[in-house]
């Protein structure tokens, strides 16, 4: 006769098994873009087949702003003198063993240095533009590493603002690559809207679920 405990742990360990076998591999994991605009706040968010991530503004009027210059994964928000934007690439291939939703902060930074560093070489070499005063800052919440980087160069203009100055910050969300942008438009500091990132960069969540709106 077999014992009920172990008919239990086998039941759980058959359970736990087909979840795990149904749920997509994360590393091919695709996601949607979705702007929910509110009154006073609005929410950006990535949908996946099985995972998700959402970013929250707090700001009132947000307008979508179409651009030109953007790609499929670039997209574009006006708010007051602000244009703010949001992209996300794939991350390079990583070796099986490494677990992507538990890199160290080490293995994000490297990750997301490589980023930056292929942002600048297209600046100089696909956009022709000179890169000055470059700053790189790095720092954590939680598990998560962020970069906040910013420079100087000549930049196509946007929603009818144009600037020699950008400020951005980079994390990784699963198996991509997020990364937050302001320019800085006249009347504007670095500082100011470096604070800007950090505060929509706080909102940042991530979901093991394909939308966290049923939540």
């Amino acid at each position: 006769m077999r014992n009920p405990i172990s008919t239990l742990f086998l039941l759980l360990f058959i359970i736990i098994a087909c979840n795990v076998s149904a749920q997509p591999d994360v590393n091919k994991e695709m996601f949607k873009y979705q702007f929910i605009a509110g009154n006073t706040a609005s929410r950006i968010l990535y949908l996946g087949k099985s995972h998700s991530f959402t970013l929250e503004i707090k700001k009132p009027n947000i307008k979508e702003q179409k651009s030109d210059a953007a790609t499929s994964n670039q997209h574009y928000l006006l708010f007051g003198k602000t244009i703010f934007q949001t992209s996300i690439i794939d991350l390079p291939p990583i070796p099986a063993k490494m677990i992507l939703t538990k890199l160290t902060y080490a293995q994000q930074q490297e990750a997301i240095e490589g980023y930056i560093t292929y942002e600048l070489e297209y600046f100089r070499n696909s956009l022709q533009t000179d890169v000055k005063n470059l700053s790189v800052k790095s720092f954590d919440m939680g598990t998560r590493r962020f970069v906040i980087w910013s420079l100087d160069a000549k930049f196509p203009e946007t929603g009818g603002i144009s600037s020699n100055q950008q400020v951005y910050l980079t994390t990784l969300c699963f198996n991509k690559m997020l990364t937050l942008n302001s320019v800085v438009a006249k009347g504007q500091s670095k500082q100011s809207q470096t604070r800007l990132l950090f505060e929509i960069a706080k909102s940042l969540k991530t979901y093991n679920i394909a939308n966290p709106l049923v939540l």
